[in-house]
């Protein structure tokens, strides 16, 4: 199982699934920090041009809750 924040987000950009994106919340609520929002951008591009499903939209609103500063 990937261990980092990129690998995490690299598992849910290939499959969104539940679990990955479980998984990556908690690594991101872990180090929630300038960093992570910075690492996160690359997530945020690749479903900018493409409907989200129900659980990425609730990631998003998920990881807006966190208070994830602004890269």
């Amino acid at each position: 199982m990937a261990k980092d924040i990129e690998d995490l987000m690299l598992a849910v950009i290939d499959a969104p699934k539940p679990e990955n994106l479980e998984a990556l919340k908690s690594a991101v609520a872990a180090k929630a920090d300038a960093e992570t929002a910075e690492q996160l951008e690359t997530l945020w591009e690749e479903w900018e041009s493409r409907k989200l499903s129900a659980p990425e939209a609730k990631y998003i609103l998920a990881i807006a809750a966190l208070g994830v500063p602004n890269k």
